[in-house]
């Protein structure tokens, strides 16, 4: 099944369409405040309303399937109603028995429907991967030893973000990867990579590519001046988390799946010189 589409296809969803259409930007707003309710699951959700309308199937209901079958394919399968449950907490809400039983009802026909789409077809891979194998990678080369903890760090929560975005309908994990690291290095860090590294057997893409995928990304933060960090450095003599500020507006908020406590032991086992840990996730 072909996952990617084209800009002119993306240009035509559905919720664009039609006597209720809605504006590009909630459309967009909608995709940003959903993928981020359930980020490991934000895929399945994205090629969901690459096929469906919004204005016909809510959003936080199938949110709550995509996590649904997200549990069962991943072998860590929760009961429908705790899942409702965590929902309702996170949105501050609280369904009557009655609403309970219909929602249940709904979450069943949207899973049915997200099946159908997926036409079975659950394997998924993220750019984490590709990152933390190039970082491995460049770690070798003293000449940048000191600075890959630095790069896995900037690299990894561009990919969290990037998943607000429509960039996982469009684009392979290992071309997003590449962006990220593009993206930290042109912008961020002062780091000069090899010349071709985009075109090792990594990422198997091209410049072009990194710059168009990387504006993409820095368009999630559109008050960030060049050089300022988007997200807040992990301090290491805490526990690892990478904590957003609480002004949405001017410091965006960066998802932790997998979480900053994951990144920070990968780091380590990076720096001691663990391949499995950097390639195998």
């Amino acid at each position: 099944m072909n996952w990617y589409f084209t800009d002119q296809e993306l240009a035509l969803l559905p919720s664009l369409q039609g006597e209720n259409k809605i504006t590009r930007e909630s459309e967009a707003e909608y995709r940003r405040s959903t993928a981020s309710f359930i980020q490991q699951a934000g895929i399945h959700l994205k090629v969901f309303y690459a096929k469906y309308e919004f204005q016909k199937h809510d959003r936080f209901t199938v949110a709550i399937a995509c996590l649904f079958l997200a549990g069962k394919v991943e072998e860590t399968p929760k009961k429908l109603k705790n899942i409702i449950d965590s929902s309702d907490a996170v949105r501050k809400s609280k369904q009557s028995t009655k609403e309970m039983e219909k929602l249940i009802e709904d979450v069943i026909e949207k899973e049915k429907l997200l099946l159908k789409l997926l036409n079975f077809d659950f394997k998924i891979e993220h750019p984490y991967k590709s990152v933390m194998h190039y970082i491995y990678n460049l770690k070798k080369d003293d000449k940048y030893k000191d600075k890959v903890k630095e790069l896995a760090q900037y690299a990894w929560n561009f990919v969290n973000d990037s998943f607000q975005t429509l960039l996982c309908l469009q684009y392979p994990p290992r071309k997003i990867a590449a962006a990220c690291i593009y993206l930290s290095t042109n912008q961020y860090i002062n780091i000069q990579l090899p010349d071709g590294w985009e075109q090792s057997d990594v990422f198997k893409t091209t410049h072009a590519e990194n710059e168009k995928i990387s504006k993409i990304i820095s368009a999630l933060y559109p008050q960030q001046p060049k050089k300022k960090l988007p997200f807040e450095v992990i301090d290491n003599n805490t526990s690892g988390s990478a904590s957003s500020s609480s002004n949405v507006q001017e410091q965006p908020s960066t998802t932790e799946n997998p979480s900053s406590s994951t990144l920070q032991d990968t780091q380590d086992s990076i720096m001691k010189g663990n391949s499995e840990s950097a390639t195998e996730f």
